[in-house]
């Protein structure tokens, strides 16, 4: 028992010199022979490619990339609820998208999450009625992504959208105001391509949603809200599927990266009907874009110097 101590003893010296003699041939790189070089340079090696692995892995993984727009352009509306006419005018509206890398998948999958509000002045065809329009909607969803080896960036994906609004008439004494609610699961499509003009860092980008099936709200051809404020509330929940709700909203824009920031100028298309209960319901809209992404789109690598200690 007693040599097997001192066995163990002397290897656990020798080990500990052996490691001591490493370090000080990493102190003193001068006093080190050919085949130490040799091995520390291909631990230097290794070393360097796993700060470069761990590097790329942490700008892959931020955490939230957010995308701020202002949008003008111009709506189209067709309520039957309150007029048989068609009304045109102008919208305006402020709308962000948050996008989070998940971290159990952090190279393949992310949460995308969607707010907007819009306000609309229309008119008829003749200009002798207005009415006057604000939407609210919110938005979450999963997208599963990846890059191709041309760089091409696409993505598909679902998520559940609710969306609120009302337009007022107020030339209708009957029937004033239209309310409209609507729940809708989505699918939706990414596709993107990064390249460089001139100098600059340009991402080309491509996003199209569409509602798939839901309910929404619509009361019966002529009842009035004071009738469904005295009980009378049958009918006024629908299902909703392609053959009574089609929509969609598609935002084609380009990014600029401008390292800390980045700049987005596209142009949305954006489309939601209904139909129950012999009364139809459109709204359309086509807007420019212009926003802003705050920490910019991590295009610009920064390169990374290692002293020159390290490198031999």
């Amino acid at each position: 028992m007693i040599h097997r101590v001192y066995t163990t003893i002397i290897i656990s010296a020798i080990i500990c010199f052996s490691h001591t003699a490493a370090a000080d041939d990493a102190v003193y790189p001068a006093i080190s022979d050919a085949p130490q070089t040799v091995a520390k340079s291909q631990t230097q090696v290794a070393c360097k490619a796993e700060l470069s692995e761990v590097m790329e892995t942490v700008a892959e993984s931020r955490p939230v990339t957010g995308l701020l727009t202002l949008s003008a352009g111009w709506e189209s509306q067709k309520i039957d609820y309150l007029s048989p006419m068609r009304f045109r005018g102008t919208a305006l509206t402020l709308s962000g998208v948050w996008t989070k890398v998940m971290p159990w998948n952090p190279r393949h999958m992310r949460l995308i999450m969607d707010a907007s509000t819009n306000v609309a002045s229309c008119l008829n065809a003749s200009g002798t009625a207005v009415t006057t329009a604000g939407e609210a909607s919110l938005g979450a969803g999963m997208l599963w992504y990846n890059t191709l080896p041309c760089r091409m960036q696409w993505g598909v994906g679902g998520g559940i959208d609710l969306t609120a609004g009302a337009e007022m008439l107020s030339r209708n004494s009957n029937n004033p105001v239209n309310a409209r609610a609507i729940s809708a699961l989505r699918i939706e499509g990414y596709a993107a391509w990064p390249f460089r003009l001139w100098g600059a860092d340009l991402l080309l980008s491509d996003r199209c949603r569409m509602p798939l099936l839901g309910t929404f709200f619509n009361p019966q051809y002529g009842e009035s809200y004071y009738e469904i404020y005295l009980g009378n509330h049958q009918g006024l929940a629908h299902f909703a599927w392609p053959g009574n709700m089609t929509g969609v909203t598609n935002d084609l824009g380009l990014s600029l990266d401008l390292g800390r920031t980045a700049l987005y100028l596209g142009y949305r298309y954006h489309l939601s009907t209904t139909y129950a209960n012999h009364l139809y319901t459109e709204i359309s809209r086509q807007s420019i874009v212009i926003g802003i992404i705050p920490h910019g789109l991590g295009m610009k690598k920064k390169r990374t110097t290692v002293p020159l200690t390290i490198i031999r």
